[in-house]
């Protein structure tokens, strides 16, 4: 194949690839979101920031983990080789790609 023949060849191959959509795969996946309030009064807001942060984080992870019930796959299975229950929770989580 001579120099001509092959710009020909790429040229066509060219104006095809032009005229063809662009095919990429979609993958959208279900989330559900997990939100917490509450209403605190002034008095306890205005005391001691270390403290009220300790009470925010604790009551934020316990309304939380209220509503994972809902998402949580449990077993229970008892191993006899240490005479103890097992016990386990699972769930699952979408992770954002930054």
């Amino acid at each position: 194949m001579n120099a001509r023949q092959k710009a020909k060849y790429y040229k066509r191959k060219y104006e095809q690839l032009i005229k063809e959509p662009v095919k990429f795969k979609v993958e959208e996946y279900p989330i559900d979101t997990l939100r917490f309030e509450r209403y605190y009064p002034e008095a306890l807001v205005t005391q001691n920031e270390d403290y009220i942060r300790e009470v925010l984080k604790r009551d934020l992870a316990n309304g939380l983990v209220d509503k994972l019930n809902n998402y949580m796959d449990y077993k229970t299975e008892f191993c006899p080789h240490l005479n103890q229950y097992r016990f386990v929770g699972e769930f699952q989580v979408v992770r954002r790609h930054w």
